[in-house]
């Protein structure tokens, strides 16, 4: 076997992750931690160092550390891989096979073209039609890699029509209206990622309870239309084209055609989509959870004959509910062996004062995620890293679980270097790099860097009129 850098990098990268191990194991266990939870800790720190170098894929070093924690007898097997019986899971299962659907029928392709006839046919028309797009999509697919592969090659199909050259204003406006949402935005409703969910895991049971489709949007509403509203402006200010736009209705009017009219798939999709959305906007009411509507939707849909289990299989992403999965057992953990209580007490005289005053908090953390964000490449372990060492202490201060996740989630989605959102390059690798260069996009990033910071300071007092804070 040929030996190549690659080869010899990742030695080294496995050497120093087996030197974090052994020295961390060397520590002396400080008090009000339990052998098994200093286990725990080395086991989950390494995990964390390989996940940041990317020695292989984030969910197999997930399930390798819990293996090992079960293995090392940190805790019984069936405690460390208990989220996997747990509403996480199984939510995302049926979330995703609900996307798997509606995607093979074709009607999320229908929806796309329906919202954007009504609009101008003018550069802003357009753009505010790619992010009403996107924002229609975005409760409707769990998966933002989905939603921004059908974006962003229908936003490049409109730049081609409108006769936009690589790099010009208008391509890269188009590019940035189809991505954001997606990429951004996306935190606004409760179902448009899986990140939101593994979020709502880390939360104690008794804040998590609380939190579901309608509460969600509750909360995260204001922030939401600021930060599209103030997205959409920065678009149109920075990359409007000085050329007039040549986009007619027979544009659309052929992409419809080119669809064919409505399938019966499509009718039955439709249907069990519209009963889903209204279950899961009125859990409160029926009593119904989230998980067992998506669940039922699962069925129904495989029943109806719209999703094969082809489809099941490859349309699923089955890595990202392992991932997610993973990722709550790990929090699991944390309490359990006593870690999370332990760190609040530890840590909490030394932030108080930054977490006791809620507008110190939030630009603070903002800042620390979006500076890690430089080193950590996934949002998953950033999210985990960052509630693992604030999530006690501000409940301890009086600030609920779920603003906390909120701002490392929407603070996590910053793409200022090509290789921190996935999302982002799924939309790039699409169809961006045929409009745009990530140079072009970088200022955008800043942008929205701010105006999160901007649309969480303000969502404070929104938060206090809905009593969440």
């Amino acid at each position: 076997m040929h030996i190549t850098k690659k080869h010899i990098f990742l030695l080294v990268k496995l050497l120093f992750a087996a030197v974090i191990f052994i020295a961390l194991r060397l520590c002396p266990c400080p008090d009000g931690l339990s052998d098994e939870a200093m286990m725990f800790l080395a086991i989950f720190i390494t995990a964390i160092y390989c996940m940041t170098v990317n020695i292989i894929k984030d969910y197999v070093i997930l399930i390798t550390a819990l293996a090992l924690t079960a293995a090392f007898d940190a805790a019984e097997f069936e405690t460390v891989f208990s989220a996997f019986a747990g509403k996480t899971v199984w939510l995302l299962i049926g979330a995703f096979g609900i996307g798997a659907a509606i995607t093979k029928c074709g009607l999320m392709s229908r929806i796309a073209f329906l919202v954007l006839k009504p609009f101008p046919k003018n550069f802003k028309g357009q753009v505010l039609a790619l992010f009403t797009m996107g924002s229609i999509l975005l409760p409707l697919v769990p998966s933002n890699s989905a939603k921004s592969s059908l974006l962003s090659p229908f936003a490049k199909a409109l730049s081609d029509e409108n006769g936009y050259a690589y790099r010009s204003p208008g391509a890269v406006g188009f590019f940035a209206a189809s991505a954001l949402p997606c990429t951004c935005t996306t935190f606004g409703f409760f179902s448009s990622t899986s990140l939101i969910v593994v979020a709502v895991g880390l939360m104690p049971p008794e804040f998590a309870a609380g939190i579901h489709w309608l509460s969600w949007l509750k909360y995260s509403i204001f922030w939401f239309i600021f930060v599209s509203a103030a997205l959409y402006a920065a678009i149109i200010a920075m990359y409007h084209p000085k050329e007039q736009t040549r986009l007619t209705d027979e544009f659309i009017d052929e992409r419809l055609k080119s669809l064919g009219p409505m399938t019966t798939a499509e009718k039955r999709a439709a249907v069990i989509l519209v009963l889903t959305l209204a279950a899961w906007i009125t859990e409160s009411i029926h009593g119904i959870s989230t998980t067992l509507v998506a669940l039922f939707a699962l069925v129904a849909y495989h029943a109806a004959g719209v999703l094969d289990s082809k489809t099941f299989r490859t349309g699923v992403a089955w890595e990202s509910i392992i991932m997610s999965g993973g990722i709550v057992c790990t929090s699991n953990l944390f309490s359990s062996l006593g870690i999370s209580s332990w760190l609040a007490d530890v840590l909490y005289p030394y932030i108080q004062v930054i977490i006791s005053n809620i507008y110190i908090f939030i630009p603070l953390l903002a800042l620390l995620v979006y500076a890690v964000r430089s080193i950590v490449i996934s949002q998953t372990a950033s999210l985990t890293i960052f509630y693992v060492i604030f999530g006690s202490s501000a409940v301890a201060a009086g600030i609920h679980p779920w603003i906390v996740v909120f701002i490392l989630l929407t603070s996590g989605a910053v793409f200022y270097l090509p290789f921190q959102n996935t999302t982002y390059l799924a939309a790039y690798g699409a169809a961006g790099h045929d409009m745009a260069a990530h140079s072009d996009l970088r200022k955008l990033s800043f942008v929205y860097m701010a105006v999160n910071v901007a649309g969480l300071m303000l969502s404070t007092f929104w938060w206090r009129l809905t009593g969440i804070l």
